[in-house]
């Protein structure tokens, strides 16, 4: 087969599914399916994708999220609050997705504190660090299994200009990719390849067809 995949679509597939939870998901209720992957990867994920049991997006956008206040701790403390709200109306509030902005906002919040703990004095005024993201993960949701993975530095910084004034904010540009499984159609697709795996790895062989990501933010439909 003349590859004609993308290939950044099947690395971000590769990183998804083997973070865990779909590998082993495949591992234990589409063992056919999981064979197919092992035997052929590209095809078989190009099969996936055209017959839509995967559904791979990715996010290219740029991403900032601020926080202004006039006390130490309540800033802070709802600075995750005010991730959690940017990840879901700025990027893709689809319901699939919540467990995965929850754990986005706790990482870049944890990563934060755990660069700057304290406010900068006034003298100081202001710090910054890059922070390295480095997540995939996956999990179930209703009749879909999710994965995410998330990749690339973004850049926090505090600012604290007067006594009672704290600025904080992280701006960047990550890496993320998102795939949705449907498992209604997959058990489909695990029933075909458990009757006949020869007929199921001949299909996978001959698949041709590119494939390409979807926008997150354009594409994503329920």
């Amino acid at each position: 087969m003349a590859r004609t995949t993308n290939a950044q679509v099947l690395d971000a597939v590769e990183r998804i599914y083997n973070s865990g939870g779909i590998s082993k998901l495949f591992e234990e209720k589409y063992p056919s399916v999981n064979e197919l992957l092992k035997y052929n990867f590209e095809g078989t994920v190009g099969v996936l994708s055209f017959t839509g049991v995967l559904q791979i997006f990715d996010l290219d956008t740029f991403m900032r999220c601020q926080q202004i206040g006039n006390n130490n701790l309540k800033t802070w403390v709802d600075y995750k609050d005010k991730i959690e709200k940017y990840l879901r109306e700025q990027l893709n509030d689809d319901r699939r997705l919540e467990a995965a902005r929850l754990i986005l906002a706790q990482h870049i919040y944890s990563e934060h504190y755990r660069k700057f703990p304290y406010w900068p004095t006034v003298k100081e005024h202001t710090q910054q660090s890059e922070i390295f993201l480095d997540l995939a993960n996956s999990y179930p949701f209703e009749t879909w299994f999710v994965g995410w993975s998330c990749l690339g530095y973004i850049t926090v910084q505090d600012i604290r200009k007067e006594t009672n004034s704290f600025y904080t904010d992280f701006l960047g540009k990550p890496d993320v990719k998102v795939l949705f499984c449907n498992e209604r159609k997959i058990s489909a697709l695990e029933q075909s390849a458990s009757s006949d795996m020869d007929a199921a790895k001949e299909s996978v062989d001959e698949f041709d067809q590119p494939i390409t990501f979807k926008k997150l933010k354009q594409d994503l439909r329920t």
